[in-house]
C-alpha cells in the first residue's frame, strides 16, 4: 500500500486535535504485500469505509480487509469507475476541483448514510479509502476535516501529502508491469502524481459556493445532528 496515513494530530481553529490512531485514510489493499497486511494488523482497524464502486470492489477485491476481520461498509462516492478520459483535468487545479464537484454532486443523496457510518465507526479505529486514496478519499477527508473545524491550511497540506503516495504507486506499477501493459491501461504518468493543494482549495471554494459553506452542506445533506457526534468521537477533549 502506498498512500496510508493517520489523520490524528491535525488541529482545529479552536486548538483541538484529532485523536491519533482513530481515523486513517488510504488507498485500497489491492497491491498489499504480506508486510503491508501485518502493518495494517498492528493498527487495529475495526471498520473500513469503502468509497469504491461495486465494479471496482469486484475487480480489486477486499481480501486484506477480510483477513483482518474488519467490518467493511460500501459507501460509493461515485457511481462510475474513474476513467483515463478525465486525466487531462488534473493539469489545472481548477479543473480538478470541477471534477471533484461532479463526484460530490452525483451521489449527494447518499452522503447522509456515509456520514452516519463514519460517526458510528469513529468510536474505534477506522479507515476511509477509495482506489488510490487521492481523489474520492481526498474529497471525503476534506469534508470531514471541515466538519470538524480543522484549519484550511492543514486540510490543504494533508491533501498534498498524497503526491508522495501517488509517486510510490507509479514507481511500483513501472517496476512490476511491462511497458506494453501500462500502455494498454492508458496510464497517464504525468497526471497520476499531480496533487497540488490548490485543487482541494478550489473544491472547498466550490462547496462554499454550492452549499454556502460546510454548515450549509451539513444542513442540505441532513447531518446537523451527526456533526457533534463526529466531533465527540474524533477530537480530543
Amino acid at each position: 500500500m502506498f498512500n496510508v496515513r493517520d489523520l490524528g494530530g491535525l488541529r482545529t481553529s479552536g486548538g483541538q486535535r484529532l485523536r491519533p490512531g482513530r481515523i486513517y485514510r488510504s488507498d485500497d489493499p489491492y497491491f498489499a504485500t504480506d508486510a503491508d497486511a501485518a502493518a495494517l494488523g498492528t493498527l487495529g482497524i475495526k471498520t473500513v469505509i469503502d468509497l469504491r464502486t461495486s465494479a471496482e470492489i469486484e475487480q480489486r477485491g477486499t481480501r486484506r480487509w477480510d483477513e483482518l476481520g474488519a467490518r467493511r461498509l460500501s459507501r460509493p462516492l461515485w457511481r462510475k469507475v474513474p476513467s483515463i478520459e478525465h486525466a487531462h483535468r488534473y493539469l489545472d487545479p481548477k479543473n480538478t476541483a470541477e471534477l471533484y464537484g461532479e463526484m460530490h454532486e452525483e451521489n449527494l443523496a447518499t452522503h447522509a448514510e456515509l456520514w452516519r457510518s463514519v460517526a458510528d465507526a469513529a468510536t474505534e479505529r477506522t479507515v476511509v479509502h477509495c482506489a488510490s486514496g487521492r481523489d474520492r478519499t481526498g474529497i471525503v477527508v476534506a469534508l470531514l476535516l471541515s466538519l470538524l473545524g480543522v484549519r484550511r491550511e492543514e486540510i490543504l497540506e494533508d491533501y498534498a501529502m498524497s503526491a508522495e503516495g501517488m509517486r510510490r504507486m507509479l514507481a511500483h506499477l513501472e517496476d512490476t508491469y511491462p511497458p506494453e501493459t501500462l500502455k494498454d491501461w492508458h496510464l497517464d504518468k504525468e497526471t497520476i502524481v499531480l496533487t497540488p493543494p490548490e485543487a482541494i482549495g478550489h473544491y472547498l471554494d466550490w462547496v462554499q459556493h454550492r452549499h454556502g459553506g460546510i454548515e450549509g452542506y451539513a444542513e442540505q445533506v441532513q447531518i446537523t445532528d451527526v456533526v457533534p457526534v463526529l466531533r465527540q468521537n474524533l477530537l480530543e477533549d
